[in-house]
């Protein structure tokens, strides 16, 4: 039997990034330096901000980078057009950093939190893209696949 939640206590109406960032989280056809724009030339075109910020935020914890202070907050995802998964996702993140089931009251400062982890997350993000350059969805295939399996930790 699936546990079907008919509302998330304290979610926030929008998901935040540091503006610092709005460039690279845009949407516009003509941004270039956008990470997600349809036609763009990395592995995340076409994608949207939910995915980028989540990816980020998974990056920041696997690379147990600590959270990161957004300088000036950009709400600008809302977390209607993300899944309950994303949602499951962010309330996992927040019950291991608590070590505790109570977080869950009041899930607002678990997204705050999983914004400063994206912000982590974007700057090692940003390092593996240089690294691996147009080799990064291959590197980051292999590294997913290993962790399923077992074989890197």
């Amino acid at each position: 039997m699936a546990i079907k939640l008919r509302g998330h206590n304290g979610e926030p109406r929008n998901l935040a990034y540091d503006e610092a960032r709005a460039a690279y989280y845009s949407t516009k056809r003509d941004e270039e330096l956008s990470y997600i724009r349809s036609g763009g030339d990395t592995i995340f075109a076409g994608s949207n901000q939910v995915e980028l910020f989540l990816l980020c935020m998974a990056l920041a914890k696997y690379a147990n980078k600590p959270p990161k202070e957004l300088k000036k907050r950009v709400n600008n995802i809302p977390t209607n057009a993300m899944g309950e998964g994303g949602k499951w996702l962010i309330l996992a993140l927040g019950v291991v950093d608590n070590k505790t089931l109570t977080c869950l009251n009041d899930e607002g400062p678990l997204y705050t939190e999983a914004e400063k982890y994206a912000e982590a997350g974007f700057e090692v993000l940003q390092s593996l893209l240089a690294h691996h350059g147009g080799g990064f969805g291959q590197y980051l295939e292999i590294t997913l696949r290993k962790i399923a399996e077992g074989t890197i930790e």
